[in-house]
């Protein structure tokens, strides 16, 4: 059975609102063939498109951080990410890279991109390989909560996601479009 549906707002307001982040509440109307079905409130949180990096070596060694996320209380193993701040995607990713590992690549491809959190927020991730990688001086900046800068052969990878040593589910979105690409093994 094939049924569409549409959302009408009514109203919209913020209920709170930051540089990173801004929480809206709708009063909404769900429609399924024309016919109101639900009336209410829908909240969801508005939030810049953000970057995920694949930096990968000539060794075929991708680099992560451990990083302590403070609304866990843990610290979790991720690729390098962040907001665009409003800023072109690939630029974004490049001033992520080198801010969180201090690392440049002079390759860039777009892998492709998801929706974390399609039913409470709206963000857009983007997810960059980026190769031929100036490894000189792995140094990330001083203000980020990044514990650890280190790299794992795509092999010894999968046996982190097999392990479930990773457990950042956007982290997660990004190896699998990674994994699903033809850039993974090089030719």
């Amino acid at each position: 059975m094939n049924r569409k549906t549409s959302w009408k707002t009514k109203n919209s307001k913020t209920v709170y609102k930051n540089k990173w982040m801004e929480l809206i509440e709708d009063k909404i109307v769900l429609e399924k063939d024309g016919t109101k079905v639900h009336e209410g409130i829908y909240a969801y949180v508005k939030k810049s498109k953000s970057v995920f990096i694949i930096a990968k070596n000539d060794n075929e060694e991708i680099y992560f951080i451990r990083q302590n996320r403070y609304p866990l209380g843990q610290i979790l193993i991720e690729l390098p990410a962040g907001s665009t701040e409003g800023k072109d995607t690939l630029f974004a990713a490049k001033k992520e890279l080198y801010e969180e590992i201090g690392i440049k690549a002079q390759k860039w491809t777009l892998l492709g991109t998801f929706f974390p959190t399609p039913s409470s927020g709206n963000q857009e991730c983007f997810v960059y390989l980026a190769e031929d990688l100036n490894e000189a001086e792995v140094n990330n900046d001083p203000n980020e909560a990044i514990e650890e800068v280190f790299k794992v052969t795509t092999d010894e990878l999968q046996t982190f996601q097999s392990n479930n040593d990773i457990r950042d589910g956007e982290t997660l979105a990004a190896l699998n479009i990674f994994f699903n690409s033809k850039n993974a093994k090089k030719k």
